[in-house]
């Protein structure tokens, strides 16, 4: 943009208007998006903002909703044509109502910008021979108002007198233009059906109340997929179940792994909605909850985040299976010779984990891995002897709950920190529009203060969502676990188990004689691997767990089965030992 350009901005005033799509394109959620875009606008080059109209469901084909509107509709042949063999949809018949409350704040005040985030949000001509376009231009240069169109940056005058040819012609190109791009959408759209990549219909508009709600059914195949991401379950399973469950649901096949990424990356589960530029916003036009808190989506997505750049996308066998064993350490246990992650066999005994090294090269040196999951009548024994460790993740838990209790005020001090850095952007704007900053250096700094402001904006978000969650509720859950950990002799049900090692543990690295088990913030220990029998029986030693106080501070002591009493690891709140 143009010094001189920002030098008329200044000081101005706007109107603002934003158009959301009639039909399937209400599901885009643009009005926050458009009103976003053009605030900034507004702000940037300091325009006062003097009214923000909008108009729902609704069609650019439209004339505005007003006794001038009408008249000039009816005299309107071209348009009126159109109508005729357009489709007799109820959004096709309406009027647009906050386009004539816009016209009417122009007709009753002088204002300086009409700004809309692109031209077709204001007008698109519905026939050659329509006279739309012409209205809408008229009615700002009767008004002396500029036309602002965000998304190219441009400010159009309207000075010069309209040229219909030049715009018949633009209509028309723009028109095929339309018509090749909603063909192609619909090619992509069977395409993805084809190949199962999208989930469709668990959320929609309600076209009485113009709200997002979700589908009761479809939504607890999202909850499902969300609950089994974050308490670790392996893809394999969660597709074997929503197979199981929710396959008629599916838009293609079955579901597949791209599926799961689908449902998981979509912020509209948990009630946001993400912008172009990275930012995150609230959804307020919501008719039910969201099916997912913020924090559980973001958690989701670190998961799946995470597990892509450990190992890519993997392919699993999700038919023709009765059941799924639980494989909570799968991907954690490693070769102790050559590091290769253990693969889970299956023999008369039950199940074991090995190093594949031994069958691809014969390399007898990878076959001490081998480690059985039971060694007794007792199935869960193995997972019993790492499980007085969770006591570790829950209560580093309980500690960072404890430290978001006070999120609102962490919410006002982000929010002084946002208004800072916009303040800077809007200074930086005025001093470049004054001649006192050169141009490479005005358009770096924007550049990095606009990454600052969305980078707040996002931790302003999540901190709000925090303040938001039922935090009590969630420390009661801890405590209960805690008290099972503690105390009860059996396993916790599959998805407490699965969900605690992943937060436990980084890796366990098994030797012949011993396994190193390296834990979340990094302090590892070795346990050593008892000898049972003469045939190379090994079986890993009993664990417990207590709680005790050390000079007035509450402490975890995990305890492991040995020779002799030595402390493993010592931490703020716990220690590991073997007696």
């Amino acid at each position: 943009m143009k010094k001189h350009e920002k030098a008329e901005a200044k000081a101005k005033t706007a109107v603002i208007y934003a158009r959301q799509s009639y039909g399937s394109e209400a599901l885009s959620l643009s009005i926050e998006q458009q009103i976003i875009r053009c605030s900034a606008w507004c702000e940037q080059h300091d325009v006062e903002i003097k009214g923000v109209f909008k108009d729902f469901n609704t069609s650019s084909e439209l004339y505005e909703d007003s006794e001038e509107g009408r008249k000039a509709c009816e005299a309107d042949l071209g348009w009126q044509r159109w109508l005729k063999r357009s489709r007799e949809w109820e959004g096709r018949k309406a009027f647009r109502k906050g386009l004539a409350e816009a016209f009417s704040t122009l007709a009753k005040q002088h204002i300086d910008f009409f700004v809309v985030d692109e031209v077709t949000r204001f007008y698109r001509n519905p026939w050659t021979t329509a006279q739309l376009d012409i209205h809408c231009i008229l009615k700002l240069q009767e008004a002396e108002t500029s036309l602002v169109t965000v998304s190219d940056g441009h400010i159009n005058d309207l000075s010069s007198s309209v040229d219909i040819a030049m715009r018949r012609a633009l209509q028309a190109f723009e028109t095929e233009a339309l018509m090749q791009k909603a063909e192609n959408s619909k090619k992509n759209r069977r395409a993805n059906i084809n190949r199962g990549i999208v989930f469709s219909n668990a959320f929609g508009i309600d076209w009485k109340n113009k709200k997002i709600c979700f589908n009761s059914e479809k939504i607890e195949a999202v909850k499902y997929v969300f609950s089994s991401v974050i308490s670790g379950k392996t893809y394999g399973e969660i597709l074997f179940n929503l197979n199981s469950r929710f396959k008629h649901m599916a838009d293609g096949k079955c579901f597949y792994e791209s599926s799961i990424y689908n449902i998981v990356k979509n912020p509209i589960y948990s009630g946001f909605k993400r912008l172009d530029d990275g930012r995150y916003i609230k959804v307020q036009n919501l008719s039910n909850s969201a099916p997912v808190s913020f924090i559980e989506w973001e958690k989701a997505n670190a998961i799946v985040k995470d597990k892509k750049e450990k190992s890519g996308k993997q392919k699993y066998n999700v038919k023709d299976k009765d059941s799924r064993n639980f494989l909570p350490f799968s991907g954690l246990l490693k070769c102790g010779n050559c590091g290769r992650k253990l693969v889970i066999g299956k023999d008369k005994g039950g199940l074991f984990y090995h190093c594949k090294e031994v069958q691809l090269t014969k390399n007898k040196l990878c076959s001490p891995s081998w480690i059985r999951l039971s060694w007794d009548q007792d199935e869960d024994d193995f997972y019993l002897t790492f499980q007085p460790l969770f006591l570790l993740t829950i209560q580093k838990m309980m500690i960072d709950l404890m430290k978001i209790k006070n999120a609102n005020e962490e919410k006002n001090n982000l929010q002084v920190e946002l208004n800072n850095l916009k303040n800077r952007l809007k200074n930086i704007t005025s001093a470049y529009s004054d001649g006192n900053i050169e141009e490479d250096i005005f358009h770096s700094s924007v550049e990095a203060l606009k990454a600052k402001i969305i980078e707040k904006q996002n931790e302003l978000v999540k901190a709000s969502a925090i303040a938001d969650e039922d935090k009590e509720a969630e420390l009661q859950k801890f405590r209960i676990l805690m008290d099972q950990l503690q105390y009860a002799e059996t396993r916790l049900d599959d998805d407490d188990y699965a969900r605690l090692v992943r937060e436990t543990f980084r890796e366990l690295i098994v030797f012949e004689d011993r396994i190193k088990v390296v834990l979340f913030d990094g302090n590892s220990f070795e346990i050593p691997r008892i000898l049972v029998d003469k045939r190379g029986k090994k079986k890993l030693p009993s664990c417990k767990a207590e709680t005790f106080l050390e000079e007035g501070r509450m402490y975890f002591r995990i305890v492991f089965e040995g020779e002799k009493s030595e402390t493993l690891v010592k931490s703020d709140f716990f220690s590991i030992e073997t007696r």
